[in-house]
């Protein structure tokens, strides 16, 4: 009895270590890299970075739905011994999950210019507003990918690569801020772009896990009968994802009420104290 209870503390340690280090890496790179913004370029640089946070929150909602949902139908068809539905839960979270996040991304771009006006009620910001949504949105299915692996490589057991991945596409991304908005001179789009690099260089730690012959989670071909499996990672996933779809909600109406009754000055003033 002492022995299991043993076990179970030094698993739980593990997961709380490598979930931890999940969320604290992801909030710590978005504190600091706002204060670099703030202290490169200024406080209507800033001030894109909260206006544009319903995005943030309205991306995270696919993510939200596919990796939460899928890895937990995984880690329930695991305890079954069920290593084939498992397969087919993984697949759908990352595969379909960046599918649906790159389609997601492309209509984003599409659709750049009238939604940065709508963020930025038409302010002098909509420019800079578009400049930092065109990589915002194309690094969806990166954080997708980066994020959904660290989520199922933790289930598998492996910490040290669950942790890795954030802790490593974050760092870059600090990094590369600096040299993008202060070396290259390239305004908030700096900023946005680190963050892509950041996750597109987080995305290279995977390919020894996917090349591994030993790892757990394998892609698995999907068939037609397979849907229902698609439909349990949206109905498992959707609960969770409904405080990033509030969020966003609720970010765009203070954003909205901000700038319609103070203007820039007002949205400078939110940002530079934490909204």
């Amino acid at each position: 009895m002492t022995r299991n209870s043993t076990l179970i503390r030094k698993k739980f340690r593990e997961y709380f270590i490598s979930t931890f280090a999940l969320t604290l890496s992801i909030y710590a790179a978005t504190i600091a890299d706002g204060i670099m913004v703030g202290r490169f370029l200024g406080s209507n640089a800033l001030s894109v970075i909260t206006l544009t946070a319903p995005v943030v929150y309205f991306k995270n909602i696919i993510l939200t739905i596919f990796v939460s949902g899928g890895n937990t139908l995984a880690a329930q068809f695991k305890g079954r011994r069920d290593d084939k539905s498992a397969n087919k839960a993984f697949t759908v979270a990352i595969l379909v999950g960046c599918v649906f996040s790159a389609a997601l991304a492309v209509i984003g771009l599409v659709t750049a210019d009238p939604t940065a006006r709508l963020l930025s009620r038409g302010s002098e910001l909509s420019g800079l507003v578009k400049e930092y949504l065109i990589p915002l949105w194309l690094n969806g299915p990166l954080v997708l990918l980066v994020n959904g692996m660290a989520s199922f490589v933790r289930l598998e057991g492996r910490h040290r690569l669950a942790m890795a991945l954030p802790v490593f596409s974050n760092v870059v991304n600090l990094i590369l801020d600096a040299v993008f908005m202060k070396v290259c001179g390239m305004g908030i789009a700096g900023a946005g772009w680190a963050t892509f690099l950041g996750y597109a260089a987080g995305a290279l730690l995977l390919i020894p896990y996917l090349v591994s012959k030993k790892r757990e989670f394998r892609f698995a071909k999907l068939a037609r009968g397979d849907a229902n499996v698609v439909s349990e990672t949206l109905k498992t996933g959707a609960p969770t994802s409904m405080i990033h779809l509030s969020n966003a909600v609720a970010t765009t109406l203070i954003n909205n009420i901000v700038l319609g009754v103070l203007g820039v000055p007002g949205a400078n003033v939110v940002c530079l104290n934490g909204e």
